[in-house]
């Protein structure tokens, strides 16, 4: 006999269910909103997308071939623009700070919606409970709400995959009806697959996974085989409408894939900000080991240590459960394959970030508030444990104490570390103001990050008004005057990071020409506050390359 799973219907939610779904928005929103307030500032790829957003909100050509120019995927800049014309800017003339702030609105939009994908799926998995303390723990962790309030396209990505793979459970359990249903959740998920995908390319993931979901539905017979491949071709096909029109566009599968560019070339702990880099000495067998590492020390630092390990405990416990339900297959598919990435990432790339871990944790949350009263059972047979774990409000006071652990991280500014860019930035629009405009079109600054640069914000008649849409070209060499420089420095001396960074060692080869004359502005911040902090130097020369 072939293994069925009947549909035996839901009632609506109850109003409790829907008091927790408020009580969790509200606390989403106080999360978010206290982070952005407290934000010194945004994170460095963020101008880039800020950038491209401007481009697709005032065009100044055709937005498909600019489109089809960018390396980054359209979905989060398109966002960018559209929410940027109901957030005001704080200032006259500062489109750039306002743009920024967009950006953060944004993502923390999305990092609020996230709540109702992860409950629904903790509540599908186990009850309401578990669903409430899953969305809850996904609201506090630091690096998700940190992630998830900057100016990065961390927050939609994770809604959209968290929704795809919420639709896909809702889809399982209702797989071996003979009605329509699982066909139209299936189709739901592709298309939030699709909308992952236009943010990230690391979206295609989704429907790999939901080939391998339906092999697995094959071979154990949960349905009739017909249904399930109807229901997952309205999966593929809603995928292919909404990434099918860009993948054309592009006339491939991503202008930018990490797996396929040059292999980077950089020491350890000498790539990325927030990295776990991988030596160039290393290959083979201990190159793999060493990936996999990377990754599960970056999973660790971003389900804040605990949640992780209660995430990993609560599969183990659930073991007998995910192999014979089918809801839980989806997820966990997406777990094992998301992992496999990665861990393929950082082999190939050298290196892996927390970003990249965010959806594993995700899913890791609801597996730990799943696990906990199993877990709590399980100690039952162990006479020393009984007298402490028999308690039945052990569950809820561990979830307790794993939020409270959560609110120091939440409580830090956001890149204040960062803070000596935004004021190096300041520094040279009077610098620049201080310039005739003919003198202005000659200015070349040499900023490796390009923070500083930004935030000089529009110099209206000049070449830097196009500063929001792209960093503006360097003039010809016979037409340059005065020459900027922006360096990091750690400990007095110059930093040099070796990733990506042909811009930053030739202005190093610069400074260190005595032929230019340099002469030093000021070091910032000003006021330095703890030794986290990066000082940023600004330097000056008006020697003309000979």
């Amino acid at each position: 006999m072939p293994v069925t799973y009947a549909n035996r219907g839901e009632p609506l939610p109850p109003i409790l269910d829907r008091w927790r779904l408020l009580l969790l928005v509200v606390v989403a929103i106080v999360v978010h909103v206290l982070i952005i307030i407290n934000s010194a500032m945004t994170a460095r790829d963020s101008i880039g997308f800020v950038r491209d957003a401007w481009n697709y909100k005032n065009p100044q050509s055709s937005r498909l071939v600019y489109m089809k120019q960018r390396p980054q995927h359209p979905g989060y800049p398109v966002m960018v623009a559209a929410v940027s014309a109901f957030v005001p800017g704080s200032l006259p003339n500062q489109e750039h700070s306002q743009m920024l702030r967009s950006a953060q609105v944004t993502s923390a939009i999305c990092g609020i919606l996230l709540v109702f994908p992860v409950f629904w799926i903790g509540r599908a998995w186990a009850s309401s409970n578990v669903g409430f303390v899953a969305a809850f723990f996904v609201t506090v962790l630091p690096v998700l709400a940190r992630d998830t309030s900057d100016g990065l396209s961390d927050g939609p990505y994770l809604l959209f995959v968290c929704v795809a793979l919420a639709f896909g459970v809702k889809c399982l359990r209702v797989l071996a009806t003979t009605n329509w249903a699982s066909a139209f959740w299936c189709g739901s998920s592709g298309v939030s697959a699709g909308l992952a995908y236009l943010v990230r390319p690391e979206g295609l993931v989704l429907p790999l996974v939901g080939l391998l979901v339906m092999v697995v539905c094959l071979v154990r017979r949960v349905a009739k085989p017909k249904t399930v491949l109807r229901d997952f071709a309205f999966m593929f096909l809603g995928f292919v409408v909404c990434a099918g029109p860009y993948m054309l566009l592009i006339g491939k599968l991503t202008n930018k894939s990490a797996m396929v560019e040059q292999e980077l070339t950089f020491e350890p702990h000498a790539g990325p900000l927030l990295a776990e880099s991988i030596a160039t000495t290393q290959k083979g067998v201990g190159r793999i080991g060493s990936a996999v590492m990377a990754c599960v020390r970056e999973v660790l630092k971003t389900g804040h240590y605990g949640v992780a390990i209660f995430g990993v405990i609560g599969l183990i416990v659930l073991t007998q459960k995910w192999r014979r339900e089918p809801k839980y297959w989806f997820p966990l598919m997406f777990l094992v394959v998301h992992s496999g990435v990665i861990v393929a990432l950082a082999y190939r790339s050298g290196y892996v970030s927390e970003r990249h871990t965010i959806p594993l944790v995700a899913i890791l949350a609801i597996a730990a508030a799943c696990g906990l009263k199993p877990w709590q059972q399980l100690w039952h047979r162990v006479p020393i444990a009984q007298a402490f774990l028999r308690w039945k409000h052990w569950p809820a006071v561990t979830a307790i104490v794993l939020v409270a652990t959560c609110l120091v991280g939440l409580a830090k500014p956001l890149h204040e570390n960062r803070l000596g860019h935004a004021d190096a930035g300041a520094a040279l629009k009077e610098e620049l103001l201080k310039l005739s405009p003919i003198k202005q079109d000659s200015v070349v600054i040499l900023d490796h990050y390009d923070w500083a640069q930004y935030h000089i914000g529009v110099l209206p008649g000049t070449r830097w008004a196009q500063n929001l849409y792209r960093v503006p070209p360097d003039p010809p060499v016979e037409k340059q005057r005065v020459r900027f420089i922006v360096l990091e420095e750690k400990e007095g001396e110059i930093d040099s990071p070796k990733f990506d960074s042909p811009r930053h060692q030739e202005a190093v080869a610069l400074l260190r020409n005595p032929k230019f004359h340099w002469q030093k502005l000021g070091t910032y911040p000003q006021s330095q506050k703890s030794d986290a902090y990066v000082r940023v130097t600004l330097y000056r020369s008006e020697s003309v390359e000979p």
